[in-house]
Parts: C-alpha cells; structure tokens; sequence
C-alpha cells in the first residue's frame, strides 16, 4: 500500500504540533463530587465577577430546589378568588375544579411536579384535616428565582 504525499505531509505536520502539549500547561480540571461543591465553584465565579450576584443566586437556589419544604412558602391567609373556606377554616367549595392537597413537610419539587401533572396552579396545604393555607405555582417559582411581580404589583 502506497501513502498518499498530501497524507505523510500531514502527519508530519501535526508530529510537529504535538511537541507544545509539554511546552503548554493544560488549564486545571475542575472536579465536582457534591452540590456544596457546585455551590462553592459559583460563589467563586462570582467572586471573581464571572457570574453576576444575580446569576449565582438563581444556580443556587435551583440546588436547593429540592431540599426546601412546602411549610416555608405557603399561604397563610386566603383570598376570595381561590378555595372558599367556612369560619372553622374548612373547605366548603373551590374555583373551576378539583383541588390537590399538599402536606407542609413535602418538598417543594415532589408538589410543584403534582400541580404540573394535575394542570393545576394551586394546592390546598393540610396537616392532617386542618388547613393551613395555599400554595400556588407562583409561591413556587418565587421560591426558586426570587418575588416577582403580579397583578398586585403596581407598574412604575
């Protein structure tokens, strides 16, 4: 078998490259083992004014995404748009259809996937038959990017 000139040409070049791999230091390899990893390497991108405050903030909320508990964000009070409650805090009717229970220990990402699979905005958060309050889509999101504004909010 016959080589190709162009082809030997070639290889002959790019022996030649090879030679500044040991001139060149390779950049470190970062290694992750953990999420308090991650969390440490974006603080430090930060610091470093890679990453804007805003940014680390946002990756490191979606870290705890899943760690945080639904007690932390529900609401405690209720509006008139939302489930109708009696004097003894029950539940007497809703709005447009079924409502989805949450418990107050459940994490936030295990509900926030059942209102998606129910195509539901709000949940009824109980412990036990009492009800403590409602949690929204938005509560979620809040909890996850930070407050944004709604129809409550005025624009400037």
């Amino acid at each position: 078998m016959v080589l190709n000139p162009h082809f030997i040409n070639f290889a002959y070049f790019i022996s030649r490259l090879s030679f500044f791999q040991f001139i060149i230091k390779p950049r470190k390899r970062v290694f992750v083992n953990s999420e308090s990893d991650v969390s440490l390497f974006v603080s430090n991108l930060a610091a470093e004014k890679i990453l804007e405050q805003k940014e680390a903030k946002l990756i490191k909320a979606a870290l705890n995404f899943d760690e945080i508990k639904l007690k932390r964000i529900y609401l405690k009070h209720f509006l008139d748009r939302y489930p109708v409650i009696n004097k003894k805090k029950q539940l007497v009717d809703h709005i447009n259809k079924e409502f989805i229970t949450a418990r107050a220990h459940e994490k936030l990402d295990k509900v926030f996937e059942k209102l998606q699979n129910n195509y539901c905005y709000l949940a009824i958060v109980k412990s036990g038959k009492n009800i403590l309050g409602i949690i929204t889509l938005q509560d979620i999101l809040n909890a996850l990017v930070g407050k944004m504004k709604d129809e409550k909010d005025k624009i400037k």
